[in-house]
C-alpha cells in the first residue's frame, strides 16, 4: 500500500521519526510504499497514534504490537503492554510478553501460571505453543512451591515449628477440620482470614498426605 500523511513525516510523533529521519531512503518521497501491509491496520496505526489518540482495546491490540516493533516504536509498545497488563493474565499473556519482550507483563502472567493447576493451563491451546525454557521454569517453580509446603507440614508434625505457623505457600489447612467443628458452636475459626494453620489441622493434612510425608528424605 502507499501512504502519504505529511503529519507523520513532519515528526508530529516520536514514533515516526525512526521512520523518516534515520536512514529511511524514501523520507523525502510524498508516498511512501509499505509492502505486505494492510491498509487496515495502518490506518488503524494512524488512529492511535494521532490525536484525539484512539484508545487501545482487544480488538487492534494484537495488530499493533507487530507494527510497533517493526518500526522501532518504543512508546508504542509501552502503551500496549499497559493496556495488557490490565486484561486478566492468561497463556495468551505469556506468548505475547515472550514474543515481544514485555517484561511486567510476561512476570504478572508467570504469577498468574504458577497458582494454577497444570491441568487447567494444558486447557489453553497456547500452552502447548510456549517455549521449552519457559515450560520447564514452570514446572521448576511449581515443584519447589508443593516441596515447600510439604516440608513445613512435616515440621509441623515432628515438632519443630511452632503450633502456628505462615506458610510461605499461601495456603491455609485450618479450613480442613477446624472451620468444621467450630462452626456448629457459632464461633468463626480461630485463624479465620489469615494464613496461619494449627497443629491440630496439620495433623489431619498429614493423613491426607500419608506415605509423601513419610518418604521424604
Amino acid at each position: 500500500m502507499s501512504q502519504s500523511d505529511s503529519s507523520l513525516q513532519d515528526g508530529a510523533l516520536p514514533e515516526g521519526k525512526a521512520m523518516f529521519y534515520d536512514d529511511f531512503k524514501e523520507k523525502f518521497a510524498p508516498k511512501i510504499k509499505l509492502p505486505g501491509k494492510h491498509f487496515d491496520d495502518i490506518l488503524e496505526l494512524m488512529k492511535v497514534l494521532h490525536p484525539p489518540n484512539k484508545e487501545l482495546d482487544e480488538s487492534n491490540v494484537g495488530l499493533l504490537l507487530p507494527l510497533a516493533r517493526e518500526y522501532q516504536m518504543e512508546h508504542l509498545l509501552f502503551r500496549c503492554e499497559r493496556f495488557l497488563l490490565t486484561r486478566p493474565p492468561s497463556v495468551q499473556g505469556l506468548l505475547l510478553a515472550e514474543e515481544f519482550d514485555l517484561d511486567c507483563l510476561k512476570r504478572q502472567c508467570m504469577r498468574y501460571i504458577k497458582n494454577n493447576k497444570l491441568q487447567d493451563l494444558k486447557a489453553e491451546a497456547e500452552f502447548e505453543i510456549l517455549k521449552s525454557q519457559t515450560k520447564v521454569q514452570i514446572l521448576l517453580e511449581k515443584s519447589m512451591k508443593y516441596e515447600a509446603l510439604v516440608y513445613e507440614v512435616k515440621e509441623i508434625v515432628t515438632g519443630h515449628r511452632p503450633e502456628q505457623v505462615r506458610f510461605r505457600s499461601g495456603g491455609t489447612l485450618c479450613t480442613f477440620t477446624c472451620s468444621d467443628k467450630e462452626k456448629s458452636s457459632g464461633r468463626l475459626p480461630h485463624n479465620a482470614g489469615t494464613d496461619m494453620c494449627c497443629k491440630r489441622c496439620a495433623l489431619y493434612m498429614v493423613s491426607r498426605i500419608g506415605k509423601q510425608i513419610e518418604n521424604l528424605p
